[in-house]
């Protein structure tokens, strides 16, 4: 099984008189401030910031820049479908396989098909 830390999306904030939701952490719970402590120590707490602020990595722009009207197609995707894009990169946890992803994801907006579009 993978140790890679998972991704954090952000922390439920505290609601007075509620009981803590099944795997959800709360900031102001000793545990999860532990496990936020922890997020943030190895970078798992901020690695989706970039996506989603929808910033294209300096890679994949390259890749665009390789296929004409790649990067137009990829632009008219939905806001979604371009967050999909960038969370399957960013999700990659071998550079050989990052690399494979970037020529499938460029290949397919060429096409007018979001890559990864589950």
């Amino acid at each position: 099984m993978d140790d890679a830390p998972s991704a954090w999306l952000g922390v439920e904030p505290p609601v007075e008189g509620a009981s803590r939701p099944r795997g959800r952490v709360r900031a102001h719970d000793p545990a999860g401030q532990a496990a936020i402590d922890r997020a943030k120590a190895d970078g798992s707490w901020t690695i989706l910031d970039s996506v989603e602020a929808l910033i294209v990595p300096d890679d994949l722009a390259a890749a665009f820049d390789t296929v004409p009207g790649s990067r137009e197609q990829y632009e008219s995707f939905t806001p979604g479908q371009r967050k999909q894009v960038l969370r399957w990169l960013v999700d990659a946890k071998r550079p050989a396989t990052r690399e494979k992803r970037i020529t499938e994801a460029v290949r397919l907006a060429a096409e007018g098909v979001p890559a990864n579009n589950r």
